[in-house]
């Protein structure tokens, strides 16, 4: 039998080797684990970062624009070792930056938690509105911030009378009569920016203030517009519709628990108008509708008036050409884009459009033109077409 001697010295070497371990026992196995969990590397995790920290902030849903009253928004913001500095004492101006909100920067901070502080300021350094919360910096971070009313409201008391021509005494409600017969149904009021709860209902033209009406407002300065309305009911040739006879714009500003008393002198912002209409031949030649009828096959004529100014508005009439040879009337037509200072009067541009139809509805001539109406006067509104060879 042959024997390996490497391994049985190796054998007699684990041996011993053995034996050692067991008479120290267990410790070598601990110092060893010990060891090994000093020297081993935590795992690897991605750092936190600097970062640059900006706002863009609106006060109760409106921009730096709708409120003039606010000279600076005041910055505060504290981090795990304690307030920090900021330029120009933390005060930023409410236009600082780019964008609808404006993005106003803080500037670069460390990685972190930190509390924060936003206070829009008057001259005074009245507290407008405010907001505050907190934030960790662990890269940029751009903020959308809500500033929030931190004033009492103000009222405000308007009073209203009624503009009856140049040199002439302004006259009450009663006086104010829009159409024949018909008194004017109430006062509406609307705001830019109008806020949540603000919302005014339609304020009667004589109430508790006699020809006036009470609002309680948050504090700010806007663009604010009265109108008197008549309520028309609906007929054969047009819908039931609120109708603005008289109006006036102003800027309240108003102070926190103070009421501020206004009185408006309200005048026409529209008319009635009489449409009419003339024809001509293809050589300019003027045209009666019978001419016409039996020249060209004119059946019915429609005119319409069309807004060019504010928001969308048709005032559509049809009917045969005789009616509109006579001329027809447009009982309400708006005209309150522009105010003369020396006419002290309300104007506004249309657009009169013409079609003249034949008697299956095909269009014979189309025409259009601007027309200024002046509010407060009766006035006539010509369309003029041109038609061309004779059937």
């Amino acid at each position: 039998m042959s024997v390996n001697p490497r391994g049985a010295a190796g054998e007699a070497r684990r041996g011993r080797g053995r034996a050692a371990f067991a008479a120290l026992g267990a410790t070598p196995f601990l110092l060893l684990f010990a060891a090994a969990a000093c020297t081993e590397e935590p795992p690897t995790r991605k750092s936190a970062k600097s970062g640059e920290l900006s706002f863009e902030w609106r006060f109760d849903g409106a921009l730096c624009e709708s409120h003039p009253e606010i000279q600076h928004v005041r910055v505060r913001i504290a981090g795990e070792r304690g307030p920090i500095a900021l330029p120009n004492g933390g005060l930023f101006a409410c236009a600082d930056g780019e964008g609808p909100g404006r993005l106003a920067s803080l500037g670069l901070l460390e990685p972190g938690a930190y509390r924060w502080s936003a206070v829009a300021e008057d001259r005074q350094q009245r507290a407008l509105f405010a907001a505050a919360s907190a934030v960790t910096i662990d890269g940029d971070v751009a903020l959308s911030i809500e500033l929030m009313p931190q004033v009492a409201a103000g009222a405000l008391e308007l009073f209203w009378r009624f503009w009856r021509g140049v040199g002439g005494q302004p006259v009450g409600c009663e006086g104010a009569m829009a159409l024949p017969g018909k008194a004017l149904s109430g006062i509406k009021l609307s705001f830019s920016p109008t806020l949540a709860g603000e919302e005014v209902p339609l304020l009667p033209c004589q109430g508790e203030l006699g020809e006036g009406g009470a609002l309680t407002l948050t504090p700010r300065t806007r663009f604010a517009r009265v109108e008197a309305l008549v309520e028309r009911e609906a007929s054969e040739e047009r819908q039931a519709r609120s109708e603005a006879w008289y109006g006036a714009v102003f800027h309240p500003v108003l102070s926190s628990n103070t009421t501020r008393q206004v009185s408006l002198l309200l005048r026409p912002i529209a008319s009635p108008v009489s449409l009419r209409l003339e024809l001509a031949d293809a050589e300019g030649a003027r045209l009666s509708c019978a001419e016409a009828a039996a020249r060209y096959g004119l059946s019915r004529v429609q005119l319409v008036l069309t807004r060019r100014w504010g928001e969308a508005l048709e005032l559509r009439q049809e009917g045969t050409c005789q009616r509109f040879e006579e001329g027809a009337t447009e009982p309400w037509v708006p005209a309150s884009e522009r105010f003369d200072e020396r006419a002290e009067r309300w104007s506004a541009t249309w657009t009169l459009g013409a079609a003249a139809l034949g008697p299956g509805g095909n269009t014979l001539a189309l025409g259009a033109q601007e027309v200024l109406v002046v509010a407060g006067l009766e006035q006539v509104l010509t369309a003029k077409l041109q038609l061309g060879e004779a059937q």
